[in-house]
């Protein structure tokens, strides 16, 4: 499969932000160096920080910002309608890695950041459909051992958003066809996690 032309991707972008707009949770990836930019930014807009590093605002409003040791970069989670302007403020001043550039690498799975790049695409998904399942089995069809298992772990954290059955479906799919030990586990432990 070719990489989705730019058109393409950023179309696959705009459906991603707005699922992530009717969910009102956003995630983006951002520098690590964001996490003092999010300090900031956030008491000075009347939020508390009731544990070090998540504020909370009015209305439900939540910020944090997630590390995964599998991910070079930070991930800014908010939640709530009441966190849009401070989500805003903190992208403007920190930058972020759009969603369209992770999708391009994502694309291709041989790309040493492939991985990395569908592992924080996982993170921003709230539902299975089109293109996902495709993106996900492009890197599960992967020649190489180590595409396919962080693929497989990737496939764990998007079970927190999305219909289990359909992510376990495509795990037990992986674990009937799978022959590398390494992956058979990674396949074992994400199925162990959703209770399949």
């Amino acid at each position: 499969m070719s990489i989705p032309s730019a058109a393409s991707l950023k179309n696959r972008a705009r459906l991603l932000l707005e699922a992530m707009g009717e969910q009102e949770r956003w995630v983006y990836a951002v520098p690590t160096e964001a996490a003092e930019v999010l300090r900031q930014v956030a008491l000075a807009s009347d939020f508390q920080e009731p544990s070090p590093g998540v504020f909370e605002g009015p209305e439900g409003a939540r910020l944090q910002l997630l590390e995964d040791p599998e991910i070079e970069t930070g991930l800014l989670v908010a939640s709530g309608a009441g966190a849009v302007p401070v989500l805003g403020k903190v992208l403007e001043q920190a930058g972020f890695f759009a969603q369209s550039q992770l999708l391009e690498v994502a694309y291709d799975p041989e790309d040493e950041e492939a991985p990395a790049a569908l592992r924080t695409l996982a993170y921003m998904i709230s539902s299975w459909t089109d293109p996902w399942p495709e993106l996900f089995e492009l890197h599960l069809a992967s020649p190489t051992p180590g595409v396919r298992a962080s693929a497989v772990r990737a496939l764990g954290l998007l079970a927190r958003g999305t219909p289990r059955d359909a992510v376990q479906r495509v795990l037990e799919a992986q674990a009937s066809r799978e022959g590398d030990p390494g992956v058979q586990a990674a396949v074992r432990e994400a199925l162990g996690a959703l209770g399949g």
